[in-house]
């Protein structure tokens, strides 16, 4: 936990490129007028983007930091800035630790950042929302891949069932032609019409060239003409399912991520979160099994790698905590998130925290209040996240040999600049097993043929 003094004539504070609130707020009306000159004692929790932390641990930029150093050069404040990441669970004794337990002991007068839920309202006092901090999960982007099972996607089971239908079905028609309408110019014997009453219509359905018989000429122009037909559908409908691959299925909400046994979940861990506290109490069948399952993670990076580079891995979180991870690690390209997130299923208020009927509540409460209103907390969480990225791209692209980059930048490429998929050995699955298995067949015919022939000339048999 680190220690700064803050002042209204604080050098670094000029320094600070950020619109300055005694543009807009009055400084002469009374309710703002008390509060200048003051002394006070603040606490910032330590998480990007509240605060950004210099190589030497000092807070550089960031979206609650910023809002501290314009409050402080604004109305000539000097304070102690205290930043760190204690718990703020309330003790079994009814205590309360962390900045929380100082904040009723008085020994902090302003701390952000705290969900508002009931439990703490008996402890502290919050302002104007600052920000909504809702929880998702996140998972790394479904692969893309060409099923071998493609080359039957383009029609119906239905529509299978009559190709197939109309295909065996005309082989009697076939055969009943070559044998009783035959000519005496064109005659064939019994295995002769049979293995011609096969291959006719298969030859018509792969466009295979083959003498017609005259006694099946009609038959074999229907055959032919219902064949282009369903071959040109075929194929046309075959190139789509094999140049636009399905990606495979993933968990879309939590709902649907409490049912998916073959996934990790890990949450991003914070002792005394209003998340944990929700899921710890809620009875919703769906957040249950999450809470059974769950593995809590208070690394946050490591919880966000995990759900991108282990397979079928979720993170549960926070956008505000988890995007800088995303933005400062995991992005090579700006216009590609390598993450999918599910939609949040319940949310909590964010705001300030103050003592329980603290002197200047209503004058800090103002201030926050038109700084939500005119948009600074969002401008300041930018300047924090585009710094982020700055630094993260240049990171990565120093360590070009980790593994890291290489997963990046497979990710990137295979998702933004190409999306077809070049066919391997499973494409062809089914084809090479016909033709295994009808060489198969072929072989053990011979054999049959064979080894009769070889018993004779051997003289087994007479």
């Amino acid at each position: 936990m680190s220690l700064i003094h803050l002042s209204g004539q604080d050098e670094t504070s000029k320094k600070f490129n950020a619109p300055a609130i005694s543009s807009k707020i009055l400084q002469g009306s009374s309710h703002l007028t008390s509060i200048r000159n003051q002394n006070f004692h603040a606490a910032i929790i330590d998480l990007q983007p509240h605060v950004i932390l210099d190589a030497d641990q000092r807070p550089k930029l960031g979206m609650i930091y910023a809002f501290y150093k314009e409050v402080f050069e604004t109305y000539n404040l000097t304070s102690t800035l205290r930043i760190g990441l204690p718990s703020s669970s309330k003790m079994s004794n009814g205590t309360w630790n962390g900045f929380i337990g100082e904040l009723v002991n008085g020994k902090l007068d302003i701390f952000c950042c705290m969900s508002q839920i009931w439990i703490r309202y008996e402890a502290m006092d919050f302002s104007t929302p600052v920000f909504q901090a809702p929880v998702k999960g996140y998972l790394a982007r479904p692969k893309l891949h060409v099923k071998w099972l493609a080359i039957l996607y383009p029609f119906s089971y239905t529509v299978w069932f009559l190709v197939l239908l109309i295909l065996f079905g005309s082989m009697p028609l076939f055969y009943i032609h070559l044998t009783i309408k035959h000519s005496n110019e064109y005659r064939v014997s019994v295995s002769h019409a049979i293995y011609t009453a096969i291959m006719l219509p298969y030859s018509a359905l792969f466009q295979e060239s083959r003498t017609i018989p005259p006694s099946v000429e009609v038959l074999m122009f229907a055959t032919i003409f219902y064949s282009v037909i369903i071959r040109i559908f075929y194929t046309s409908n075959l190139i789509m399912f094999l140049t636009f691959p399905d990606p495979e299925p993933i968990p879309k909400t939590l709902e649907e991520l409490s049912n998916r046994e073959d996934y990790k979940i890990y949450s991003m861990r914070f002792e005394g979160a209003a998340s944990e506290i929700y899921l710890n109490q809620t009875k919703v069948k769906a957040f249950v099994k999450i809470r059974k399952r769950q593995i809590f993670e208070p690394d946050h990076t490591k919880c966000m790698h995990a759900a991108l580079f282990q397979e079928k891995t979720v993170c549960i979180g926070w956008p505000i905590i988890a995007e800088p991870v995303i933005v400062k690690n995991l992005t090579l390209n700006t216009i590609f998130n390598p993450f999918r997130s599910t939609p949040s299923e319940f949310s909590t208020a964010v705001s300030f925290a103050f003592p329980k009927n603290f002197k200047y509540f209503k004058e800090f409460n103002s201030i926050i209040s038109w700084s939500v209103g005119t948009g600074l907390f969002p401008k300041f969480k930018l300047d924090a996240t585009n710094y982020l990225q700055k630094n993260g791209r240049e990171w990565l692209r120093q360590n070009q040999d980790s593994s890291i980059y290489r997963t990046l930048k497979h990710l990137t490429e295979d998702s933004i600049f190409t999306r077809t998929k070049p066919f391997g050995l499973e494409n062809f699955r089914f084809s090479f097993v016909c033709s295994l298995v009808g060489l198969s067949l072929a072989t053990f015919a011979l054999l049959v043929e064979l080894v009769p022939w070889l018993y004779i000339r051997l003289g087994f048999v007479k």
